[in-house]
């Protein structure tokens, strides 16, 4: 006790006795353990596994596919090269996975994290999280508990737990939702939003965007705004789903319009049996439905709907479509 911060070299698996601080595996030792102190444990090339125990510690997995697990205190996990798994158990955690394809879990408290180099994995689960990531370091995926939105160099969000919301960037993101009712926003990019379970309502912002609502009864659209253009694929999966084309407000709104034709949805699965719906925006004279001869998809015929002369939509594998029925002004 107070004799001096003391530092154990082992060649084998190791466990810091009392009053000692710092632990550097060497030779071919894979497991290096901390107590209650503040620790620092450092492996070595092999896959190692580090665990702090309690105190705010310092682990450095160095070369190897290594698992460093900080448990209590305030702890900073340095992942080296390899790919690496990085836990920081309670407290507020500072995680860098460095080089590799590492996977990031902050734990309960306010953590930052940092995968570095490689496609990373990140689990959030407070708002006290912090993702970080530059350009051109790999594509990243963050499977967040709370209602998110990605940050600069982020691709990916899986929705996990309760998680309400999830909203993209301006990259090509990929969002997915839960069993729960989710809003999922992809802004702008070509993004893929997959609603899952629940009533979902997905909205694609700019860009060609495809979205699928799973089961539930969905609201899809793919549009932004007034913007042309766009070729988006919508599909609604299971229950009775709105796809969403135009809206009638405090103005009126028709997605698609404007580009002659070069710009339109692809409806892939409407199904007049389930309930699913079109909302449009204006009035039903303004739009003329046309059955076509395999424009998309696999079968003989698919429905194409215009505004004022300008296609909006193409109903793929489907000649049901009624604007006095399936539509919604």
């Amino acid at each position: 006790f107070n004799q001096g911060i003391d530092t154990v070299y082992s060649s084998i698996s190791y466990t810091l006795g009392a009053n000692l601080e710092n632990l550097t595996l060497t030779g071919s030792a894979y497991y290096g353990y901390g107590n209650s102190l503040n620790n620092s444990i450092s492996g070595n090339s092999y896959n190692n596994y580090l665990w702090g125990n309690s105190g705010s510690d310092y682990l450095y997995g160095n070369a190897g596919n290594d698992t460093l697990s900080g448990d209590l205190g305030n702890d900073y996990l340095r992942g080296g090269s390899g790919n690496d798994s990085l836990y920081g158990g309670s407290g507020n955690d500072t995680l860098y996975g460095n080089s590799g394809n590492d996977y990031l879990d902050g734990g309960t408290g306010s953590d930052w994290m940092y995968g570095g180099t490689g496609n990373d994995r990140y689990v959030v689960d407070s708002t006290g999280d912090v993702v970080t990531e530059y350009i051109n370091q790999g594509i990243d995926n963050v499977n967040s508990s709370i209602s998110y939105t990605l940050g600069d160099n982020l691709e990916h969000l899986t929705l996990t737990g309760s998680a309400d919301s999830g909203y993209g960037n301006s990259l090509n993101n990929s969002i997915s939702g839960n069993s729960y009712n989710n809003v999922l926003w992809g802004k702008s990019g070509n993004d893929y939003l997959y609603g899952n379970g629940g009533n979902d309502t997905l909205d694609g912002g700019s860009g060609n965007d495809t979205l699928t609502g799973g089961s539930g009864n969905d609201f899809i659209q793919g549009y932004e705004g007034s913007s042309q253009g766009e070729l988006d694929t919508l599909t609604g999966g299971t229950g009775a789903d709105t796809f969403v084309l135009g809206k009638n407000g405090v103005g009126t709104e028709i997605g698609y319009f404007g580009d002659t034709s070069s710009g339109f949805a692809t409806i892939t699965d409407f199904n007049q049996t389930e309930g699913d719906k079109v909302q449009l925006g204006g009035v039903n004279s303004d739009y003329i439905v046309f059955k076509l001869i395999d424009v998309s998809g696999t079968s003989a015929l698919d429905t194409t709907l215009y505004y004022k002369g300008d296609l909006i939509a193409v109903l793929q594998d489907d000649t049901s479509f009624n604007l006095s029925s399936d539509a919604i002004f």
